[in-house]
């Protein structure tokens, strides 16, 4: 027998530690409002009651499986993995860990509360995506009865916004508080809130899914979110992620070629959309598509939609090619995908502007609902599925004093290019540029030209709240049409004194600009006094060696200045334009270069002592 190795044993310990540092030991979907009623009732939402009022009769939930971790005096917990193919299986990262060794999963038949099988972890192999997004494998395949779980792929945007009678319901799966272990799987409906990225948000509003619907806890994590797809019984849209969920569509790609390719060929993830006759998941129904059920023409049983079996009946014939052809060149999209691209950008969103309170108007033109109009309600939907991604900033109309960067915005990244300039020297080209003034230096009166001219989110930001959101274009939509001299406070973003599509399509230039860019935030400059050269709070003899060291980007009477200021405090105390509070990310980048300056000249002093 192999000895152990004691300090890897500790090794495996402090790991397991770090990793469930974090993980509470009880696990919960929460049934109603915090510290609210309690709706969970075992008919409807525990599927080993066997009740007919089960809110998932006729849907399987076999290839769900649990696995126990048990550490005396520290973790006593239950989680899940999902079956993707044969022997694959995905869960989360932070809950499977580094500590997934001799870990056996429980696979139970039928929602049969004992578990019919167990299957050992294959502890040779596992991969992540996304950061928490675990692949793993089992030593061995679980028998038919255990099922294997397609994953669900939509195009961005597309039915994961929680607009009523546009999303699928999303079955989700976890333990009750205080009911963790084997067999005690809780299933409740839920709509998503939004989406931003990769993640699933779910608010719990009492509204669509009443008292079957819950919401994701603390501890949840690793358990997966299910949609009823009707060509795949049960299809994985989401792993429990903290209080969201990991949007499995915008990896499902990634996981069938990591699968295939781990396998050797020898297993396959299916992937399915919610598109009859859309066999290749690609939103469309095409010629491709007819391919592949020609090519299975004739087989049967036991054929999947993936397969050609479009009407689910187990055999691709006649019947199937009929259905296909019922849909054929007909493409799955977003509600506001005017443009058929499959995603929900600022394309569209123009395309609503452009065709504001249009009657007639087609889906093309705006009209996201269908109801003959482009209003409010086709933004709200354009908004719930709208596609987050990098802002850019549009091309300057003119050059702006204090706009080093040139991208129509006087921000913070054109005061860091000035502060560097003044505490740690800058290249030739960020002085030439800095010295707004052009008075031959870089000091505080560049600085309060900059300040003066201040304008971090462009002409969009409605409420001067540095981030353009829904608040700033309910002003311009409430205003739609109106004359007004009250410029951007009414939504007249470009001042020709109405509010307009012209307007509109200044918002969409600027839309979310703010929302999470640090250069869009009140700046920060430091209260520099003549003479502080190095910005360290005095006048000193410091300044004095740092003009006579390098004197290039003085002025003429550098010495003059120093010696009038001589002793007197200097920029210890920063203050923010109109706040009495510093900017903190804009402060500790001027700490930090004044602080590389000392840092430059105590190295260069050890080296000489060396």
């Amino acid at each position: 027998m192999p000895q152990r190795n004691p300090y890897l044993d500790c090794l495996r310990w402090l790991v397991l530690l770090a990793i469930f540092s974090l993980v509470r030991p009880v696990v919960a979907l929460e049934w109603g409002p915090l510290d609210g009623p309690d709706y969970y009732d075992p008919a409807r939402h525990n599927p080993f009651a066997r009740d007919p009022a089960f809110i998932a009769p006729t849907l399987d939930l076999s290839g769900v499986g649990q696995y126990h971790i048990y550490v005396p005096g520290f973790l006593d917990n239950y989680f899940w993995v999902t079956m993707i193919s044969d022997t694959y299986y995905i869960t989360t990262l932070h809950t499977m860990g580094a500590y997934f060794a001799d870990r056996d999963i429980h696979f139970y038949h039928d929602n049969d509360p004992t578990p019919a099988e167990s299957i050992a972890i294959d502890d040779t192999y596992h991969t992540v995506l996304r950061d928490d997004v675990w692949i793993g494998r089992l030593k061995s395949a679980p028998s038919s009865a255990v099922k294997r779980y397609p994953l669900i792929k939509r195009p961005e945007g597309t039915n994961w916004a929680g607009i009523p009678g546009i999303d699928t319901e999303l079955y989700l799966v976890g333990d009750r508080a205080g009911e963790g272990g084997e067999a005690q799987s809780r299933l409740g409906l839920n709509d998503i809130s939004h989406h931003y990225a990769g993640d699933l948000y779910f608010t719990y509003d009492f509204n669509q899914r009443g008292v079957d619907e819950v919401r994701t806890l603390c501890c949840d994590s690793s358990a997966p979110s299910l949609v009823a797809n009707p060509y795949a019984n049960f299809a994985l849209a989401g792993l429990h992620h903290v209080n969201q969920d990991v949007n499995l569509s915008s990896l499902a790609s990634d996981i069938a070629a990591e699968v295939y390719n781990a396998s050797g060929g020898a297993e396959s993830v299916t992937v399915v959309s919610d598109l009859a006759g859309d066999l290749n998941a690609d939103f469309k129904v095409d010629q491709n598509d007819r391919d592949i059920l020609l090519g299975n023409l004739g087989q049967g049983p036991g054929m999947r939609h993936i397969d050609g079996d479009v009407n689910g009946d187990g055999y691709v014939d006649a019947s199937d090619l009929s259905a296909l052809q019922l849909n054929f060149n007909k493409t799955l999209s977003a509600p506001a995908d005017f443009n058929g691209d499959f995603a929900v950008n600022k394309v569209d969103m123009l395309a609503i502007g452009n065709h504001w309170h249009l009657t007639g108007a087609t889906h093309a033109d705006g009209d996201a609902n269908g109801d003959g109009i482009v209003d409010v309600k086709d933004f709200n939907l354009l908004n719930a599925s709208y596609l987050p991604i990098p802002w850019t900033a549009p091309p300057a109309i003119a050059p702006v004093p204090g706009d080093l960067t040139k991208d129509g915005l006087v921000d913070n990244d054109d005061s860091n290019i000035v502060l560097g300039c003044i505490t740690s020297g800058c290249s030739p080209q960020d002085f030439a540029r800095s010295d707004i003034n052009n008075d031959g230096v870089v000091d505080a009166s560049d600085l309060q030209i900059l300040v003066s001219n201040w304008n971090p989110t462009g002409p969009a930001d409605i409420n001067n709240d540095l981030k353009i959101n829904n608040e700033d274009i309910a002003v311009l939509l409430r205003n739609w049409g109106a004359t007004t001299n009250l410029g951007k406070a009414a939504g007249d973003l470009n001042l020709d004194g109405v509010v307009d599509a012209a307007d509109y399509a200044i918002m969409t230039d600027w839309w979310g600009r703010g929302v999470s860019d640090f250069a869009a935030q009140a700046p920060l400059v430091p209260t520099l006094v003549p003479g502080d050269f190095n910005a360290d709070g005095m006048v000193n003899a410091a300044d004095y060696v740092l003009w006579r060291k390098n004197p290039v980007g003085f002025p003429a009477d550098a010495y003059s200045t120093w010696s009038s200021y001589y002793g007197q405090p200097g920029s210890g105390a920063a203050a923010r334009t109109g706040a009495a509070v510093p900017e903190t990310a804009t402060f500790m980048l001027f700490i930090l270069a004044v602080a590389g300056i000392a840092a430059r000249r105590r190295w260069r002093a050890v080296e000489c002592q060396n």
